[in-house]
C-alpha cells in the first residue's frame, strides 16, 4: 500500500488504480485532493455595538463559506480517452470545456464506501450539482469495490441461468489493482477472482474499438 495517508480504505484502493493506470498509459497524471472550489460565500450581517460614547457597527457572521473539494483529479492520456467513455459517461455527456486544466480531459471524482449514511449521499448529491451549476464541472461518484460473493463464496446476485451478475462496481467496469489481486498467502482475493486485469481491460478496448 502507498505511504501516503488517505482518508479511507477506499481512497487507498482507487490510489493504486490510479497508479496502475498511470503504469499502463491509461491515465498521465493523477492528483489527490486538488484545491477546493468555493461554492458559497461567507453570509455576514452588520449590526450595531454600544461602545461607551458611540455606537459602532460591526460583522458578524451568520453563516460560514462552503467549499468543495474532490477526491482524485485524473488528466486521461489518448488511451484513456477511447477506453473510459462508458466509465465516466456524464463527464463525456456534458462534454466540459477543461480550460482550466489545459485543455486536457479531466475526470473529477469523488471517492465513496460501498455502504454510506444518508446525509453523506445527500450532501454529496448537493455539491455535485453546485459545482456543475457554478463551474460547469462534473463530479463522478466512484465506489471502487463491492463485494460480489457471501461468506461461502456464492454470488450475491445471480442472472436467470445461474451464472453470476455483477454487483455494479469502479473495479468490476475497469480493472482491479495488481496490488490487490491476492491475498498475503497468495491465493487470489475476491477482486482478483471477479475482476479484469489491467491487460484484459485495455485488449478489450483495442477489440472493441
Amino acid at each position: 500500500m502507498s505511504e501516503r495517508k488517505y482518508d479511507s480504505k477506499e481512497e487507498e484502493q482507487y490510489a493504486l488504480w490510479c497508479d496502475e493506470a498511470v503504469e499502463w498509459g491509461l491515465l498521465d497524471e493523477w492528483e489527490y485532493q486538488p484545491p477546493s472550489w468555493l461554492l458559497t460565500p461567507k453570509a455576514t450581517v452588520m449590526v450595531e455595538k454600544q461602545l461607551k460614547t458611540k455606537v459602532k457597527m460591526i460583522e458578524k457572521t451568520v453563516y460560514q463559506s462552503h467549499s468543495y473539494t474532490c477526491d482524485m483529479r485524473l488528466v486521461l492520456s489518448e488511451l484513456g480517452l477511447r477506453a473510459f467513455s462508458g466509465v465516466f459517461p456524464t463527464t463525456y455527456l456534458a462534454d466540459v470545456d477543461w480550460y482550466l486544466f489545459g485543455r486536457r480531459k479531466t475526470i473529477m471524482v469523488d471517492v465513496k464506501g460501498g455502504h454510506q449514511s444518508y446525509d453523506g449521499g445527500r450532501s454529496f448529491s448537493i455539491n455535485q450539482k453546485l459545482m456543475y451549476w457554478f463551474y460547469k464541472i462534473v463530479i463522478e461518484k466512484v465506489v471502487p469495490w463491492k463485494s460480489q460473493r457471501d461468506r461461502k463464496g456464492k454470488p450475491k446476485k445471480t442472472n436467470k441461468d445461474g451464472t453470476m451478475k455483477a454487483n455494479k462496481c469502479f473495479f468490476m467496469d475497469t480493472f482491479c489493482p495488481d496490488t490487490l489481486r491476492y491475498q498475503k498467502n497468495g491465493e487470489l482475493s475476491a477482486m482478483g477472482k471477479d475482476c479484469p486485469t489491467v491487460e484484459e481491460f485495455i485488449n478489450n478496448i483495442k477489440e472493441t474499438k
